[in-house]
């Protein structure tokens, strides 16, 4: 009898020793998975893991591609600034430096006004952009009180324009996204709209299975699928006499980027952002 309980106990431990093996393997698979991540040899997390494990390191990875995103976007705006101020400054320096031309005429001075006040111009636009937080833990907004108090400024702006919003999410609707971001989206939107329509701007907000739609349309004359490929890049205007930069598509689309969205425009005259 004493036998048959050391052999069933010793069963018993090995089934114990077994499970617990089984059970830790996906955590050492994980905890390897970090030391790789650490010493640079991999960006991501393996998300092949038990299901029980998927949800946080969906969320891990979520972040890791956040932080990237977000190093990659202060990466470019130093390298732009960099490359602003040493073109302004070797444009100015080359006037300077003429010490027989000195002292500077009426011209090169206006050219160095000039100058320096499309770098300043250039540095506004680039700080903005650094502003631009990205969806962070813990943080939300009110996407429909939002909408309305931006619309109330464009109705400033555009007095003939009629601004609409169309949606049955209450006001007190949150949803993980800087309030920051969401209102330069729209303003940006809104704006665009308000430049290109005839009478009216539609703004249409809808929960979906997928996340939440925010789509602006207005009534102006659309766009081409060949204009549309383009016209998010940095500087691009498709008429120069309409006033602005050709920046706020840009910054749209460096928006959504950041919050894990995506940007549709199209011929059907709509601009939609989906988070």
């Amino acid at each position: 009898m004493l036998g048959a309980s050391a052999v069933l106990l010793a069963i018993l431990l090995a089934l114990i020793g077994t499970t617990t093996h089984l059970t830790l393997k996906p955590i050492s698979k994980i905890k390897e998975d970090l030391r790789r991540l650490q010493s640079g040899k991999q960006s991501r997390l393996n998300p092949h893991v038990p299901e029980e494990f998927r949800p946080l390191i969906r969320q891990l990875n979520d972040l890791l591609e956040l932080s990237n995103r977000r190093l990659d976007r202060h990466r470019r705006l130093n390298s732009d600034l960099s490359h602003l101020v040493k073109t302004s400054i070797s444009a100015n320096l080359a006037i300077l430096s003429d010490i027989d031309a000195l002292p500077p005429s009426r011209g090169d001075i206006v050219f160095m006004a000039s100058n320096l006040r499309e770098l300043n111009k250039s540095l506004n636009y680039r700080m903005s952009k650094a502003d631009i937080s990205g969806r962070q833990m813990g943080r939300t907004c009110m996407p429909v009180k939002i909408t309305a108090s931006v619309i109330t400024v464009m109705e400033k702006i555009f007095p003939d324009t009629v601004f609409r919003l169309h949606t049955t999410l209450p006001e007190n609707f949150n949803w993980p996204m800087e309030r920051q971001d969401l209102s330069e989206l729209l303003g940006n939107l809104l704006e665009n709209g308000g430049k290109w329509c005839q009478t009216t701007v539609d703004v249409t907000i809808v929960r979906t299975s997928s996340g939440l739609s925010i789509e602006v349309a207005d009534d102006g004359p659309g766009i081409s699928p060949e204009a549309a490929a383009t016209v998010m890049d940095r500087g691009t205007r498709l008429d120069e006499t309409v006033a602005g930069f050709g920046l706020g598509l840009s910054i749209v689309s460096e928006i959504v980027e950041d919050n894990l969205g995506h940007l549709e425009i199209g011929s059907s005259k709509t601009e939609e952002p989906g988070f």
